[in-house]
């Protein structure tokens, strides 16, 4: 018989990374896909644009006087239409899922240990009911980006919570059992509101506003990591990674809701991509694994 070895450090890293890259080309082409309809439109509103500047005596191929810059401020629309309401969204999907991905090494750890160690299991039941929250909105306001990559965020988390979950001791269970349990009477109360008509605003408010609330705490949760990092001027709790394509996804999101003039889209990401970078802040300027100054535990 041949011995078979077990895989090395490294081929189990290039697996890994194998299988990041395939699920984001999967989520982003799940989001063209969606998308579709829309970017027809588009096409066909161009045409029109064409088809009237050519009505006015442009002829095709002219390059001199007002239909050369008819044409031209038609480009930049386009592409300005194109950037902040496609190539936006796109890179915030990306994005978005890379960020959801962040946390799979410490949870398959935590599968092969059998131990909760020092991971943090709440974030992860805050995610499912964020996600959610997001997938209301978006079928609300029939925006598929919005609505697509919450769509894995809500698999991944709970994939991650049960992970958690078996590994936690007995109280610790009971706290994710509570946490999830708030998120769930909190969604299903709007949604509740909303079926029965007794919500005193309209449907996109309330669930504009859920989302924006259960982001914003989501967003919050890294602030008391983010005291003690400032207190210890040590940043070794802080992943610099993390905060970086966080706060690079909300700049992307935010863009897109001013795009598409959605405070719901664009205010909670404002407010995201500064408590990101107040986190990437701190890593630059207290380092990771400083030590604190003297009597600072």
């Amino acid at each position: 018989t041949i011995p078979i070895s077990p895989p090395s450090s490294a081929t189990q890293k290039s697996m890994s990374a194998i299988r990041l890259c395939l699920s984001l080309l999967f989520f982003s082409q799940a989001s063209f896909a969606f998308q579709a309809p829309q970017l027809s439109r588009i096409d066909n509103n161009v045409s029109g644009m064409n088809k009237l500047k050519l009505s006015k005596g442009c002829r095709p191929g002219s390059y001199r006087g007002g239909c050369n810059k008819g044409a031209v401020n038609l480009r930049s629309a386009i592409s300005a239409e194109f950037a902040m309401g496609t190539l936006a969204p796109l890179c915030g999907n990306i994005l978005g899922n890379i960020m959801f991905l962040a946390p799979l090494p410490s949870i398959l750890a935590v599968r092969r240990s059998g131990k909760l160690g020092e991971v943090n299991p709440l974030p992860f039941p805050s995610l499912i009911g964020n996600c959610v929250a997001w997938i209301a909105y978006g079928l609300v306001v029939k925006n598929m980006w919005i609505t697509a990559p919450n769509i894995p965020g809500i698999v991944i988390g709970l994939f991650y919570t049960i992970s958690c979950f078996s590994a936690a001791p007995q109280e610790t269970r009971a706290t994710i059992l509570r946490t999830a349990g708030l998120y769930a009477a909190v969604i299903a109360g709007a949604v509740g509101a909303n079926t029965a008509g007794l919500a005193p605003v309209p449907a996109k408010t309330l669930y504009g506003l859920l989302a924006n609330l259960l982001l914003l705490v989501f967003y919050a949760s890294p602030l008391a990591t983010l005291a003690k990092v400032v207190r210890t001027r040590d940043a070794a709790s802080l992943d610099p990674l993390l905060a970086g394509s966080g706060a690079c996804n909300c700049l992307f999101w935010l863009a897109y809701g001013w795009a598409i003039r959605d405070p719901y889209v664009a205010v909670p990401n404002g407010i995201g991509a500064v408590l990101n970078g107040l986190n990437l802040g701190a890593v630059l300027a207290f380092g990771r694994g400083r030590p604190g100054p003297a009597g600072v535990s």
